[in-house]
């Protein structure tokens, strides 16, 4: 009887912890559980580090699995170059190894191009305004793409105009989430994901989705080294990723990039002219096999 009267006693007890939430058995969930900025002011801190850096030059070394997006076959390349950007939409991203030229990929805010050099010499262009409408050709790696992962941009303050960034705390990742959404015909679909590490707020995963909300890049941000400032100290220098690893997962290619020797500006450039699209033209009289993807979108 008293048996009895101890097992009861034991199980009311039990469930009474487990109601309470306080299970001497059950693990704590893990993750930060802490104070958090609102988005105004993730927003004005992730700006103050990017408004300090308009311009950027810096040697790379990459290795890259390019996959046509036409025939699926795939290649592997890897080599040397120099990355320039410009705010806020001009991107070259040139790569040799040895003395041959692998590819040249670039934008200057309204065109676009990629240059393949190895196997068969093949140059893509295009208008920006275009790439996303129906009868666009693929191509193997979007350069507008690469400028976004960048994750150097400064971001619109305008927080109610599209793309309209929204924001969530991950608290498992320790990680901001941002997804800029932007209006379609019918509904509002997202058009990029960053995360930003909660104390560091460096953007360290970046996803970029088509217009059917399937992922056209995912991108991995690591190691950050300060850009030197002239006249500003040291602790105050901006931070900028010095290795990119990408994933285009609707053909597969995969790239990396290392970047060293991380600069406002080296030698002047980059400059202008840094941004200027090779002529399609000379390049086609010159044997280049030349592909305007936009030709047949409606523009």
């Amino acid at each position: 009887m008293r048996i009895g009267r101890w097992l009861a006693c034991a199980a009311r007890g039990s469930l009474a912890a487990v109601l309470c939430g306080c299970a001497t058995n059950a693990s704590a969930p893990k993750g930060y559980f802490g104070p958090t900025l609102p988005i105004d002011a993730l927003v004005q801190r992730i700006d103050q580090n990017n408004d300090q850096l308009p311009t950027l030059w810096a040697r790379h070394e990459f290795e890259a699995t390019v996959v046509d997006p036409d025939t699926h076959k795939s290649h592997f390349v890897n080599g040397f170059g120099t990355l320039l950007y410009r705010a806020p939409d001009s991107l070259r991203l040139v790569a040799k190894k040895e003395l041959t030229d692998l590819f040249d990929m670039g934008t200057d805010g309204a065109h676009f191009w990629l240059r393949l050099v190895p196997e068969q010499d093949e140059f893509w262009w295009g208008s920006l305004a275009n790439l996303d409408k129906p009868g666009t050709k693929p191509i193997p790696v979007r350069p507008d793409l690469i400028l976004e992962v960048l994750g150097i941009r400064p971001i619109n303050s305008g927080l109610t105009t599209p793309p309209v960034p929204v924001m969530r705390f991950n608290n498992d990742a320790d990680a901001y989430m941002l997804v800029w959404q932007t209006p379609l015909a019918d509904h509002w679909a997202p058009q990029k994901e960053i995360w930003y590490d909660r104390a560091t707020l460096h953007p360290t995963l970046v996803l970029l989705f088509d217009p059917n909300g399937r992922v056209e890049l995912r991108a991995w941000l690591s190691n950050f080294k300060p850009v030197p400032v002239q006249g500003e100290p040291r602790d105050l220098w901006p931070m900028a990723a010095t290795y990119y690893r990408l994933f285009f997962p609707e053909t597969g290619t995969k790239m990396s990039f290392t970047l060293t020797d991380v600069t406002i500006s080296h030698n002047g450039f980059p400059k202008a002219i840094s941004f200027r699209m090779p002529d399609p033209n000379q390049l086609s009289a010159s044997g280049v096999k030349v592909i305007q993807v936009d030709e047949n979108s409606g523009s």
